[in-house]
């Protein structure tokens, strides 16, 4: 016990990384609201991009013509995503997803 006492510098400075690590670690994993895949993501930053397009078009910063061009080419990105990920789902999954007898 006395071991302890004359080293409580370092113990106070292991506790000190250890709450600090831990704190980071729980705040990586629990900041994924975000769904986790490429096209989750993808899904979410052309949703950010038109928000901030909005953003832009009301403060003058874009023409007309130029925020309906963004937007189109924002919202075709979007439509291509959301297929990709209507395929995704209907592809088989699991170990054996391409051998499946036929009856």
């Amino acid at each position: 016990m006395a071991f302890f006492f004359e080293n409580i510098g370092f113990w106070f400075a292991v506790g000190l990384v250890f709450m600090g690590s831990w704190l980071l670690v729980t705040r990586a994993f629990g900041a994924q609201s975000v769904d986790a895949s490429p096209i989750g993501f993808d899904l979410q930053l052309y949703k950010d991009q038109l928000t901030d397009l909005d953003k832009d078009a009301s403060k003058g910063l874009l023409l007309p013509a130029e925020t309906e061009q963004l937007r189109l080419e924002v919202s075709r990105r979007i439509l291509e995503a959301e297929r990709k990920s209507a395929a995704t789902l209907l592809q088989p999954q699991g170990p054996n997803a391409g051998n499946r007898p036929s009856f």
